[in-house]
């Protein structure tokens, strides 16, 4: 086998049985055990979920007896993730893999059908139940994600930025964010790397990592675009895709129930963690809902701004970083714009010879970064003096811009969850809509609730860094 890198292409995706050939997210999802219907609550995407809940268990067995029973013509919009086996229509052969798929254990995996994502578009990928080795993309927002809900001795392998190793194959522990990475760092190194790069994998050493720790599955942010299979059975790897970065809690909810799904075992639950991880977020999505009400009924007029998290570019619709902004309430003018390449959701922008974006009236450049250099979100450190210099210079990149001139830029962490991120941008720009110092309290029940952080260690924490603090000058 080569060991060429498995481009952005078409995984092996199964028949699609839902509505339309789409997949309906959540029209119809009951809110965890209740029987009040939340049209925009997370639900668990996994086949044989017949009463869209947040678990799969003998309710959906029960629930799904009966439609196979009564056959209503309308399953596909009631119930959109009642067919197991996604073939199409609704068998005794759908009871019997449900039936399965609950007696599964860690040492006798089934396959399951799961929703996984590329971008925003859904498709139908078949992976290993439980999963109780796993290979995954070393993003910010998965592994915060995993922190949260406690995954880690299961992972076995990660893709990390070649940047990311010294020569001897070490992981160079000062690239990454300690507070996040810390119980990840012993399988970043080079003989546990799937890649040496963050947005792939090579084939070769997909075989190697399946052979030395026995990962059955290999999942990765939506956000990093469709991984070819065609290496999956010479490989013995399962690829898919999840939704952990997006900043609605819609679709953030569903991979957090995803996740707690496929790891739990007999031996070693994350259902319930999931659960509580959930509800948590519906409750900070509808506070943050309540405080934008005015901006969301045009009484307050909306800020106009971009994402930009890589330095000379901005992020336009279809972007993580997009949705992030106008989660916050902002209005994005970039919206339609077409993207540098097919496989991008950014423009180009570079100050010394592109005018474009300066036509645009843009009121602010939200600059999504995390932590380099040694340095942490998470220390308290922000000082100038302390800062990586690389957060002055993406600043320092828009420097003809108005919104630049006029200091409106800011830098927000990205060493949080997905909706969490909206939520300090809609503080900082619509904070008289907000009790005082809302989203700090929030994040401060947050990180002592789920990663054990004392109150002490939370007053450390800010999560909006202004230009004039970036760059030091007044």
């Amino acid at each position: 086998m080569n060991a060429k890198i498995i481009a952005i292409a078409a995984v092996a995706v199964l028949a699609v049985a839902a509505v339309g050939g789409g997949i309906v997210l959540a029209n119809n999802n009951k809110d965890s055990k209740s029987d009040s219907y939340d049209l925009e609550s997370p639900v668990l995407l996994v086949y044989g979920n017949a009463n869209g809940d947040y678990y799969l268990d003998n309710d959906d067995v029960s629930e799904l007896k009966s439609l196979v029973k009564d056959n209503p013509s309308d399953w596909k919009e009631t119930n959109p993730y009642a067919d197991t086996n996604c073939d199409g229509s609704l068998t005794d052969e759908d009871v019997s893999m449900l039936e399965s798929i609950l007696a599964a254990t860690a040492d006798k995996q089934v396959r399951i059908n799961v929703v996984s994502y590329s971008l925003e578009t859904p498709y139908t990928a078949s992976v290993r139940y439980p999963v109780t080795k796993a290979a995954c993309n070393s993003n910010q927002t998965t592994m915060a994600t995993l922190k949260t809900l406690g995954i880690d001795e299961q992972i076995k392998s990660t893709s990390v930025a070649s940047s990311g190793t010294n020569t001897d194959g070490s992981v160079k522990q000062s690239n990454y964010d300690k507070y996040i990475f810390a119980d990840y760092f012993d399988v970043m190194d080079a003989t546990h790397q799937i890649a040496a790069q963050s947005a792939g994998v090579v084939a070769d050493k997909m075989t190697q990592i399946v052979a030395n720790y026995g990962c059955t599955l290999y999942f990765y942010s939506s956000s990093n675009g469709k991984l070819a299979n065609t290496d999956q059975v010479i490989s013995g790897i399962d690829l898919l895709q999840v939704q952990d970065g997006m900043s609605d809690v819609a679709n953030y909810g569903s991979a957090v129930l995803l996740y707690g799904f496929l790891f739990s075992t007999s031996d070693n639950s994350y259902i319930d963690k999931s659960v509580e991880i959930v509800n948590w977020f519906i409750d900070y999505s509808k506070e943050l809902k309540k405080g934008l009400e005015n901006v969301t009924n045009g009484s307050i007029t909306k800020v106009s701004g971009v994402a930009s998290s890589m330095s000379g570019y901005v992020s336009i619709k279809g972007s993580s970083n997009t949705n992030v902004v106008e989660e916050a309430g902002l209005y994005c003018p970039l919206a339609n714009k077409n993207p540098t390449s097919e496989t991008s959701m950014t423009m180009t922008y570079k100050s010394a010879s592109d005018t474009w974006l300066n036509m645009i009236d843009i009121d602010t450049i939200v600059v999504l970064k995390g932590s380099t250099s040694g340095w942490s979100w998470f220390d308290g450190n922000y000082d100038k003096t302390v800062l990586p210099a690389s957060i002055g210079t993406h600043i320092e990149n828009f420097n003809t811009m108005k919104c630049y001139k006029d200091g409106k830029m800011i830098v927000v962490s990205t060493m949080m969850c997905g909706p969490q991120k909206s939520g300090a941008i809609a503080q900082y720009f619509y904070g008289d809509q907000f009790e005082d110092k809302w989203f700090e309290n929030k994040m401060t029940d947050f990180f002592t609730k789920f990663w054990g952080f004392s109150a002490e260690d939370c007053a450390k924490l800010k999560y909006v860094l202004t230009q004039t603090e970036v760059l030091g000058t007044e």
